[in-house]
């Protein structure tokens, strides 16, 4: 963690010294019995499915994939089409084919929300296109058979373009499942205080996923409007935010009970 490096070159231990915020290891949590935490969905079901408490059993795994189509840059007016080894347009067939797996494997969710084609110029044809591919799964085994057939299947479209393709995996992340005790223990809170709930996985990573090595560990979500986070129109509503606090007060009493 401490050697990953940010987009000019800083390293995350060097970030964290440059703030004295590296920490002593002999400061670090060792003993928690419990971890709760309560978070708005960032996601429309519990808003489209009418829901006031998501009880949350897990987050899904996630894979980043680096993928680099290498073909030819050359001028576009004299170069003919036939002698071209254009990296785009075999990327955009590749997209297309990700798209289409996602369609058959169900719950799978890929993402493609970085591009970079070089040299990004309008008369030159692209010799070199990168993009990273986000795939999540809340099986891991379901994610792992999904990225070796995408693989397979964006070699074969390098082949048949005459480009080559170069696929790493820049991030691994295997799916979280939460405890029973506790998110038991927030389906009866939602009970108690007659609150609707909904039992669904997180798609998003959040500091549960990892606090759930050191303890028992679960999440309440609350609707978000329109599935918005991360953005000015971010919404949850107080009533939805006064229902998450007491099933947060309810499952923290219960659980410090259970020694």
């Amino acid at each position: 963690m401490y050697n990953i490096k940010d987009s000019e070159g800083v390293s995350f231990e060097d970030a964290l010294k440059a703030i004295n915020c590296l920490g002593n290891e002999e400061n670090r949590l060792r003993s928690v019995k419990n971890f709760i935490e309560l978070h708005v969905e960032q996601g429309p079901i519990l808003e489209s499915e009418s829901k006031s408490i998501g009880v949350v059993e897990g987050i899904q795994g996630m894979s980043w994939l680096n993928v680099t189509v290498t073909g030819e840059t050359n001028h576009a007016g004299p170069t003919p089409m036939e002698n071209r080894r254009d990296a785009l347009v075999p990327s955009s067939k590749m997209i297309t084919k990700m798209n289409e797996l996602t369609k058959e494997i169900d719950g799978l969710k890929t993402t493609i929300g970085k591009v970079h084609v070089k040299p990004n110029v309008t008369n030159v044809i692209p010799g070199e296109v990168e993009f990273m591919i986000d795939i999540r799964h809340e099986d891991d085994e379901t994610r792992s058979y999904a990225i070796e057939r995408l693989k397979e299947q964006l070699s074969t479209i390098a082949l048949m373009n005459h480009v080559e393709v170069t696929i790493t995996t820049d991030w691994n992340s295997d799916a979280v499942q939460f405890s029973p005790t506790v998110t038991d223990a927030i389906s009866e809170a939602a009970h108690n205080w007659e609150y609707s709930s909904l039992r669904l996985f997180s798609g998003p990573g959040h500091d549960a996923k990892y606090m759930n090595k050191l303890a028992d560990t679960g999440m309440i979500f609350l609707p978000s409007i329109n599935g918005i986070s991360h953005n000015e129109q971010e919404l949850t509503l107080d009533d939805d935010i006064e229902k998450g606090a007491n099933t947060l007060l309810y499952v923290i009493q219960k659980l410090a009970a259970n020694e």
